[in-house]
């Protein structure tokens, strides 16, 4: 029979608590973790009279006469050679490899000769040897967090191992109240100890992941007890929870009436690609998420979060319009956080919101543990909020998890367990604020959604965006028409543009095609440059005509049009001459296509005769080639750069005059020697017109592979210079990108410094940046149907973010009666910054309208917003504020992507 060790002592690979190796990971974390947790059985501590010890690994105590060592795995490499002679030597001294914590533990009461199980059926023996070993674990925590950071110890050990020793015998005793009275002391020591020197609360998450392939048995049997938790619930895994789980809809309910349980999420789903969707879309997103939650489960979710996907960085002015009072921005899929602190003040837009930004920690992972309580030291020393990010999936449990509940139910030395819902309501907040970036450039969203095998999911998108930008011209319009006649009920745009060019004092028509005048109206905010089709030609002195040319037996008019204004063009006289050339006002021009060049105000284009691709763009004052493009399949497995090489079969000019000019390639598409793809592209550029226009059609030999970003056909341009920067325009703002994945359907911005080039790409979101001077727009990847496709690229164009919704959304043509004889022109919505636009229109009342003015530069700037009638007054919608009204125009000074919702009283 061996006595009764004087000591169980564990050993550590580490000189000090200094250098405790809090980096290891995996097996080496368990079994640090396992050792020293396994001697904290109330039986053994009892049976020793002393709390368990630590030593270096590399020098052993020299007497090591009646002890019990431990050895975890992570320590084996830094044992002394000799020490199995001197353990063999030595009297009554065992040594343990340690293993897993219950077989440890085990081995220990059989050297201790202490039965398994004492006294069962008179109390809890399972629950209270967790609390045991949830003090070990606090004990150790809470010196790794003072010795970590340089400070000594403050904690009386005498006093602190007679109160754990005391305990033990009175569990040992049955006497469960004075076990629970010293168990308390014990804590208490450990939280002053803790308090000396971090004065903050350390906050702690536990937030499990609920998606529809877990919310069966294991999720209730997650959702019993009372310790804080938090779900991550999206409207539809709520939804599948109310119908199919009843038993656990009512514990969520019942769990978040007491206080113990807080729902989060606000998302529909985890497929919706947030960079794709524009405002307005976003809102009502964000609105229907939230009601369907609501309906489901009864919570309305207060913190926004998502599994994947990604979260926008310019999200806080829509979340707060929600209602959110916070936001976790972790991308729980990718298991990243977003900052290097855990909870920090979200800008974005002027407005900010609360969010945890902490690193998602894996329960399943012992390293999460090993070194929790440095972590959260460090954080408090530095004067962040201090928090842990607890994550796990339903039915997954770990006792390391379990030992942190505990010591959060005895006292504050861990710090305290919240749901989100408290934690963003009644927790510290945060002393330092941070941005994220718009675009989160890892391509997960497109990645996600063909590995779902969804149809189309580019040109669905894209599609998609054409729609929305319609819905804003309609919004517009009906606004527009509201408070000029107090009826704005049309529910489709050519019959409200309709209407309006009625309340504005024209002469419609419905019969388009014989209709000798026309009006232009542009929706948009900013001046637009278009081209319409007339019977004749209109009169040399019409306002906003910049040139027109005879095309077929008509003429086309490149026109001008105020934002958000418009322009009526009357055919001219009959006695006039048919020829526009007959004007004194028209100089002569140059067709605007020949051979394989194309040519006007701005461009020089050549198109390369043996590939079909754009091989030169000459334009402005600087020398030399500025940009070439092509058509390319690209597959990452292939040889060389993996993409293909254009050749083209055929060449012609398809028109050629003085309004606008368009030439043909077709060919085929040829990749390690083998036709892989057939093409035919039209380029064309008109007059006044800083843009290249291409239309594509594409034709596939073989299918596309899995990962969009590793095989697709894409328009493939490259520009001479070094980019400093490739600016993705999303929701109506031009923001920073560093990552090579874009998703953007408004298109891409190209600083070249002195230069840029402009991308649109008519929806159509998936970019992605090849080096720092090519970007691949994409096309088709696997899944895509569409074979039809529309590019342009500008040079130089002023006002970007107008001229790319510009090209989507064009002006609308009404026709007018021949009987119509004054001309009109002017405006009815004015800014005066070329970086400000006003969307997202809706009437209020007759003379009551709402607007959302956006920043989209990123610059601070001064905007004044005025009228077709002089504005009484106006105000912003989240706090209604007053607004300054100066001469009947609203004076706005706006942050750098600064968006603010006003109402208007004119």
């Amino acid at each position: 029979m061996m006595p009764i060790p004087k000591e169980i002592c564990v050993f550590f690979p580490c000189h000090t608590l200094e250098d405790f190796p809090t980096h290891l990971r995996d097996d080496s974390a368990d079994g640090l973790l396992a050792g020293w947790l396994a001697p904290w059985h109330p039986e053994a501590i009892a049976a020793i009279a002393a709390i368990p010890t630590w030593n270096r690994a590399d020098t052993p105590p020299v007497d090591l006469q009646n002890r019990l060592l431990l050895i975890p795995s992570a320590a084996e490499s830094r044992l002394p050679s000799d020490l199995q002679q001197r353990v063999g030597d030595a009297l009554s001294t065992r040594m343990i490899r340690v293993t897993t914590l219950e077989d440890v533990t085990k081995e220990i009461l059989q050297i201790l000769e202490i039965p398994q199980v004492t006294l069962q059926a008179q109390r809890d023996y399972d629950d209270r040897i967790a609390d045991f070993r949830a003090l070990g674990y606090a004990y150790l925590q809470v010196q790794l967090m003072t010795r970590q950071l340089r400070y000594s110890s403050n904690l009386d050990l005498v006093v602190f191992a007679e109160h754990v020793v005391e305990a033990a015998k009175a569990w040992v005793a049955a006497d469960d109240v004075l076990t629970g009275q010293h168990l308390q002391s014990a804590f208490d020591r450990l939280a002053e100890e803790r308090d000396h020197y971090f004065s903050s609360d350390p906050h702690l998450v536990d937030l499990m992941l609920v998606a529809e392939s877990t919310t069966g048995p294991e999720l209730l049997e997650s959702l019993q007890g009372d310790s804080p938790l938090t779900l991550l619930v999206c409207a539809a895994v709520a939804e599948q929870i109310a119908k199919d789980f009843p038993a656990i809809a009512d514990r969520i309910r019942l769990r978040h009436a007491e206080g113990t349980l807080s729902v989060i999420g606000g998302s529909p789903n985890d497929l919706d690609r947030l960079e794709v969707m524009d405002g307005t879309e976003l809102a009502c997103w964000l609105a229907k998420s939230l009601d369907r939650t609501e309906a489901a489960l009864g919570i309305r979710p207060i913190v926004f979060a998502r599994l994947g996907g990604g979260i926008p960085g310019d999200l806080p002015p829509w979340l707060i319009e929600a209602g959110f009072r916070g936001a976790v921005t972790s991308d729980f899929q990718a298991g990243t956080g977003s900052q290097s602190e855990s909870k920090m003040l979200w800008q974005a837009g002027g407005i900010e919101i609360e969010a945890l930004t902490a690193q998602p920690q894996d329960i399943t992972q012992p390293h999460t543990f090993l070194g929790i309580g440095p972590r959260l030291g460090e954080a408090a020393d530095s004067g962040q909020v201090s928090a842990a990010l607890l994550v796990r999936w339903p039915g997954i449990d770990s006792p390391y998890l379990d030992a942190l509940r505990r010591v959060a139910k005895f006292g504050l030395s861990m710090g305290r367990f919240w749901t989100l819902d408290e934690f963003f309501t009644k927790g510290e907040r945060p002393y330092h604020t941070c941005t994220l970036p718009a675009a989160t450039c890892n391509g997960a969203a497109l990645t996600q959604a063909t590995e779902q095998q969804i149809p189309n999911p580019l040109s669905s998108t894209a599609s998609a965006f054409a729609h929305t930008m319609e819905q804003q011209a309609l919004a517009t319009a009906q606004t527009l028409l509201r408070l000029m006649t107090g009826d704005g009920e049309a529910s489709a745009l050519v019959p409200t543009v309709t209407r309006l060019c009625q309340a504005l004092g024209m002469e419609t028509t419905s019969n388009a095609g014989t209709a000798a005048h026309l009006a232009v109206v542009n929706l948009s905010c900013g001046p637009t440059r278009s081209s319409i089709e007339m019977k004749s030609a209109p009169p040399a002195n019409a306002a906003g005509l910049f040139r027109a040319s005879k095309v077929k037996g008509s003429t086309l008019a490149t026109v001008d049009t105020p934002g958000i204004g418009f322009s009526t063009f009357l055919a001219s006289s009959k006695n006039q001459r048919d020829n526009p050339g007959w004007f004194g006002w028209l100089k002569p021009a140059k067709k605007m296509a020949h051979g394989n060049s194309l040519t006007n105000e701005f461009l020089d284009v050549a198109i390369h005769p043996e590939s079909g691709g754009i091989a030169a763009v000459h334009c402005g004052m600087q020398r030399g080639n500025r940009y070439s493009w092509q058509l390319a399949h690209y597959d990452a497995e292939a040889s060389g750069d993996g993409y293909s090489q254009m050749e083209c079969q055929k060449l012609r000019v398809l028109s050629a005059d003085t309004a606008r000019g368009t030439i043909e390639a077709v060919g085929r598409l040829i990749q390690d020697k083998k036709t892989v793809g057939e093409f035919s592209i039209q380029y064309g550029v008109e007059t006044g017109s800083r843009w290249i226009d291409i239309a594509i059609e594409v034709n596939l030999s073989n299918a596309l592979k899995a990962n969009p970003w590793r095989s697709y056909v894409a328009g493939r341009a490259a520009w001479s210079s070094d980019a400093l920067s490739v600016r993705p325009l999303i929701r109506s703002k031009r923001h920073r990108a560093t990552g090579k994945f874009l998703e953007s359907p408004l298109g891409v911005v190209i600083d070249e410094g002195d230069r840029q080039l402009q991308v649109c790409s008519y929806g159509l979101p998936a970019h992605r940046r090849v080096g720092s001077k090519r970007l691949d727009t994409l096309l088709v990847v696997r899944d895509e149907s569409q074979r039809k496709f529309r590019l342009a690229y500008g040079f130089d164009v002023p006002a970007p973010l107008r001229s790319a919704i510009q090209r989507i959304q064009a002006p609308t043509v009404i026709p007018l009666a021949d009987s119509f004889k004054q001309p009109l022109r002017g405006w009815l919505v004015d800014l005066n910054s070329k970086s400000v636009l006003a969307t997202e229109w809706q009437a209020l009342g007759s003379d009551l309208a709402r607007c959302r003015i956006v920043e989209t530069s990123g610059k601070p700037t001064r905007v004044s917003l005025r009228m077709f009638r002089d504005i009484k007054s106006a105000w912003r919608v989240h706090d209604r504020a007053a607004m300054t009204v100066e001469e009947g125009a609203v004076a706005l000074r706006l942050a750098g992507h600064e968006v603010v919702e006003i109402e208007i009283q004119i």
